[in-house]
């Protein structure tokens, strides 16, 4: 999963080379007598790079190579002795396995109740998987709030009027909840590296989304304002759907960097967007708590919406040939 794996062992060099080998370790094997020249204070952490075996040595020096590495590396140390404490210490994340004696658990992080070590692999992948879907909703959010603030502040300032009533943007906060929630079991790539939030770039991005979302709806009001002359009730029932539609299409967008239809939602998320985007259309063609609209005006609002994925979609895979 990305992550260096290195031994720090007090047994001698020919156990520890056995034992590494048939564990699939590769690199150097280096004994104490390897580490009694270095000055640990001068050392550059690169010095680590394929030095994944350290035989015979004693606590203090589980503690260096612990310390040197947290200079460059987030640093993650399991043990089960006393000797493993000064190593634990300095660690980011100190592991107690579930054999260790007391004091190593009191130190640790992190205390493992079964016996091995998978219950690290499962918890890197689980929070990996939790890293990626808190990236999709924060994208996701950051561009729909940008949109509809900007529309409702553009339109408002422009016409001395909102395309939509403060009931429907309640409703719109409603109906968006549940796809929101629904995010948190949604499918998503583990990576395969550690990954980091590069905030600049996820902003951008989310705000090329938001201006795409801004103009969809800016011209969409155009054409029914000063083209089509629909009554102003008419343009907040169709404006409130067109937000509801194009708002649950877009977590389709932003949720992966594949192309959306390769790689759809999961079934919860998928279920909810489709719910809460059905509720919109029927509560705009029944009329209840908004005007009524006519079934081809629905029709033309969830068409406009479909193109303008596309066009969203676009500007994703533009942000994604720049960024590579």
């Amino acid at each position: 999963r990305g992550i260096d794996i290195k031994m720090l062992t007090g047994d001698s060099y020919d156990i520890s080379a056995r034992v590494a080998g048939e564990l699939g370790f590769s690199g150097q094997v280096l004994s104490r007598k390897d580490l009694t020249t270095i000055d640990w204070n001068k050392i550059s952490p690169d010095w680590l790079a394929g030095k994944n075996v350290f035989s015979e040595i004693l606590p203090i020096d589980k503690y260096r190579i612990a310390n040197l590495a947290k200079k460059s590396y987030v640093v993650a140390v399991t043990g089960d002795g006393v000797n493993d404490l000064p190593a634990i210490k300095p660690a980011d994340v100190g592991i107690a396995v579930q054999n260790a004696v007391d004091a190593l658990k009191s130190a640790a992080d992190m205390v493992l109740l079964t016996p091995g070590l998978s219950v690290i692999k499962d918890a890197i992948i689980e929070a990996r998987r939790i890293f990626a879907r808190l990236y999709t909703y924060s994208l996701y959010r950051i561009s729909e709030s940008f949109r509809l603030i900007l529309t409702i502040a553009v339109l408002g300032l422009a016409y001395g009027n909102y395309p939509i009533t403060p009931l429907q943007i309640l409703v719109i906060a409603l109906l968006n909840d549940l796809p929101i929630i629904s995010l948190g079991y949604d499918r998503v790539k583990i990576a395969l590296r550690p990954a980091r939030i590069d905030s600049a770039s996820r902003l951008k991005q989310a705000l090329s989304f938001g201006m795409a979302g801004v103009a969809n709806s800016l011209v969409l009001f155009f054409l029914m304002a000063n083209v089509w002359h629909f009554s102003w009730a008419t343009i907040q029932t169709a404006f409130f759907l067109k937000l509801i539609v194009s708002g649950q299409m877009l977590i389709y967008v932003a949720h992966t960097g594949e192309r959306w239809w390769r790689y759809l939602p999961s079934k919860p998320v998928l279920f909810a967007s489709f719910f809460s985007q059905i509720t919109g259309s029927l509560m705009a063609y029944f009329g209840f708590l908004m005007p009524k609209i006519p079934l081809p005006l629905i029709i033309l609002v969830w068409i406009w919406c479909f193109g303008w994925m596309q066009i969203t979609e676009a500007t994703k895979l533009i942000w994604k040939t720049r960024q590579a």
